[in-house]
């Protein structure tokens, strides 16, 4: 497996050096760096990493709807202060690759395949496999999207039986020429058993509100967001089923 993602890799990287080269310089390259900063790592709804939160480095490279992607997931505290070893086995480097098309102001359609990859547990890592369809012609564009997990390792017993439904809303106002209010709502269903586990239901209802700000060829973001966790198969102590986080993130694009 380890020597399939280093050639993965490397075809990645002669795809996008050969695209680099056949473009003319004032095309946009479709290559976009940056960085996620997320205060509270919450994953379907559910602590990732202990109550920690996690950054997320990423590179992608768009051409024709179609983007190929790295991205990273790392605890701050066991990145900068060497914590728990189990928090590290969460440690993960995510491969994707996402295809997008819309019929102009009427739908959207989107589908993608990422591959999530445990260096520190390699049994721990999966796929999943996504297909969105948004309604952009009613206002708030509904957007339906379903997820379907897929085990690569034998001892998760039930592979390809977790799912992920997310139902979700949202608006972006124009504040000026750069600035953005962005808005957004979603719940979701969550279906679990595997690694013995055996859960369902509402995983997750979330509000967010946010700025997003561009300039030139540097996007700048933030949020802050309320999760709602109300199946009690997810919650775990009663007492914590509200959950807040906040997020930043820049990245430059070329």
């Amino acid at each position: 497996m380890k020597k399939f993602l280093v050639f993965l890799i490397f075809m990645s990287l002669v795809v996008i050096n050969s695209t680099l080269k056949a473009k003319e310089k004032s095309e946009p390259l479709g290559i976009t760096i940056g960085t996620d900063y997320m205060s509270n790592y919450l994953w379907r709804g559910s602590y990732w990493f202990n109550n920690d939160a996690a950054f997320f480095p990423y590179l992608s490279y768009e051409i024709a709807g179609l983007t190929a992607s790295y991205c990273g997931e790392f605890s701050e505290d066991a990145f900068i202060d060497d914590g728990d070893d189990t928090v590290k086995d969460l440690h993960a480097t995510d491969f994707g690759l996402d295809y997008s098309f819309e019929v102009p102001e009427v739908i959207s359609i989107g589908a993608g395949l990422w591959y999530y990859y445990f260096h520190n547990k390699d049994e721990n890592s999966f796929m999943t496999g996504t297909i969105s369809i948004g309604l952009i012609s009613l206002p708030l564009t509904p957007t339906l999207t379903y997820n379907h997990d897929y085990y690569t390792d034998d001892v998760a017993d039930e592979q390809g039986k977790d799912y992920y439904l997310q139902l979700g809303i949202s608006d972006s106002i124009n504040l000026t020429k750069e600035a953005n209010l962005d808005l957004g709502l979603t719940g979701s269903y969550y279906r679990v058993k595997s690694w013995g586990n055996d859960q369902k239901g509402i995983s997750d209802i979330t509000t967010s509100i946010g700025l997003s700000l561009q300039v030139n060829n540097v996007s700048f973001s933030n949020s802050f967001n309320y999760c709602l966790v109300p199946s009690k198969d997810f919650y775990g102590n009663p007492k914590d089923k509200h959950r807040f986080y906040a997020t930043w993130g820049v990245s430059y694009s070329l």
